[in-house]
């Protein structure tokens, strides 16, 4: 949900010479002009404020007409676009779990591919979402799903580790990260 707010104003004018006033039946949701898309907007209101301007040695108030719009994002898009595709990816990159433990090149290609993929998927995000100073939801998934295919780097590793001093350590370590994976993606 994001709370927008338009301000005009006639630059070099100040309130004794411009002053906007409002017609409480002006603003509305009906109009094609407040169609956005990926939004729903479902509030428009519309009010005037005196503003301090600084302008052409001028210091006195200014008049300024205020549109605001209250909008909430439609979830689909984003599913459709990144969380989705980035699950997929996810559950894919535990394919390593059920790879041979001696292909370490092999495991650790599809581990990087998936890093990559979640590293262009942030670099989507931030082109289609407005810039915020906080984390969104989208923003934890995608450090979550993220982090966790860095977690299948240190496991390919350790595996790796484990098989060269002939342990069968690694094939435990491949069983319990087959659910343990999954559990942790969900539950978090």
């Amino acid at each position: 949900r994001q709370h927008l707010v338009l301000v005009f104003r006639v630059f070099g004018f100040d309130a004794s010479e411009v002053v906007f006033h409002t017609d409480p039946n002006a603003a509305s949701t009906d109009d094609l002009m407040t169609r956005l898309p990926q939004w729903t907007v479902e509030g428009v209101s519309a009010s005037t404020r005196a503003v301090d301007v600084a302008d052409a040695g001028s210091s006195d108030a200014a008049s300024a007409f205020l549109v605001t719009l209250e909008v909430k994002r439609r979830p689909m898009f984003m599913l459709r676009l990144v969380v989705l595709p980035m699950a997929l990816i996810v559950v894919l990159s535990w394919s390593v779990f059920w790879m041979d433990r001696s292909s370490v090149g092999d495991r650790m290609s599809v581990s990087f591919a998936g890093i990559l993929a979640a590293v262009a998927y942030q670099i989507t995000l931030v082109g289609i979402v407005p810039n915020v100073s906080y984390f969104t939801l989208m923003n934890e998934f995608l450090n979550l799903s993220f982090l966790l295919m860095c977690a299948t780097v240190v496991v390919n590793l350790y595996v790796a580790y484990a098989d060269r001093h002939g342990a069968d350590l690694g094939d435990r370590i491949d069983r319990r990260c087959r659910w343990i994976f999954p559990l942790v993606y969900v539950g978090l």
